[in-house]
């Protein structure tokens, strides 16, 4: 595994500010001991343009979630599976490309990392290893039986996982009127409510904004909704779960909607743990 696999797990933990703060301070101790010699290491610290880069930190929740939004309206999951530096580059690259540009970005960016990452899941979730390998497998034989065999087994498998990590039963399913009597968004899904639940700082739930706007998204567009789509004189051709998994459609076999299903099952699989995890130390 590259170090970019390695690291998929810790990008959300680094992205801390009290870790500017601490460098910053350790800085201005270092120049108040050691006045008159400083090491190369530590002359590109105090090099740092402190102000700049906390800015940058305060910005990153908005601009993250800028980003997943891009990504998400052609279809796309951005997960956070590589370095913070890796992160800071895609996001960046996101917010500046054209549109049109978007599906050949994201498909490059999960293409390259496919094995990677297919590998952080089967580590994460051995009970459903054999699944996510097979889909993984039929996803790099490259044709279009093999897509349509790969994308439901990634839909299905993320459906499980994030029921399993928030502990919300048919978590992609809507909310129903027992639990807007508890305070759910009328319709929201079951993972978005959990969601909240779990996490109740807006600003952090920047980083994982595709859950709580899984809804408004073509990959779970309603048949209703799909059908007045069509009917205004519109074409739905989107990669759309209930159409994929219930049978309604047949000709969904592309690389990038198999690459986008895949995206999906990295976000729920590896960038909704760690961001919980890191929730969970940042409240501890």
């Amino acid at each position: 595994m590259d170090d970019s696999g390695k690291e998929s797990q810790k990008a959300l933990g680094q992205f801390d500010k009290r870790f500017l703060q601490s460098l910053q301070a350790l800085n201005q101790r270092i120049a108040k001991s050691i006045p008159t010699f400083r090491l190369p290491a530590l002359d590109r610290i105090a090099s740092i343009d402190w102000a700049a880069a906390q800015k940058k930190m305060d910005e990153f929740p908005q601009r993250s979630k800028e980003a997943m939004d891009v990504a998400s309206a052609k279809g796309w999951f951005f997960a956070w599976t590589g370095s913070l530096r890796e992160t800071y580059i895609v996001t960046d690259h996101l917010k500046s490309i054209d549109e049109e540009q978007v599906n050949e970005y994201m498909a490059d960016h999960y293409r390259s990392r496919m094995d990677c990452l297919s590998e952080d899941l089967t580590k994460k979730f051995p009970a459903r290893a054999v699944a996510i390998s097979a889909a993984v497998r039929a996803h790099q034989r490259a044709d279009k039986d093999s897509y349509t065999l790969s994308i439901p087994v990634f839909i299905a498998q993320a459906d499980g996982m994030i029921s399993e990590i928030l502990g919300a039963v048919s978590a992609l399913q809507k909310v129903d009127r027992t639990l807007m009597e508890q305070g759910a968004k009328k319709g929201e899904t079951r993972a978005a409510h959990a969601l909240r639940n779990k996490v109740a700082d807006e600003e952090d739930l920047n980083y994982v904004n595709p859950i709580l706007t899984l809804h408004n998204l073509d990959f779970l567009m309603s048949q209703r909704d799909r059908a007045s789509t069509q009917s205004s004189g519109g074409e739905f051709s989107a990669l759309n779960r209930h159409q994929v998994m219930h049978g309604e459609v047949s000709d969904y076999g592309t690389e990038l909607n198999s690459l986008r299903a895949f995206s999906f099952l990295c976000f729920v699989g590896l960038h909704l743990p760690a961001f919980l995890n890191w929730k969970v130390q940042d409240n501890a």
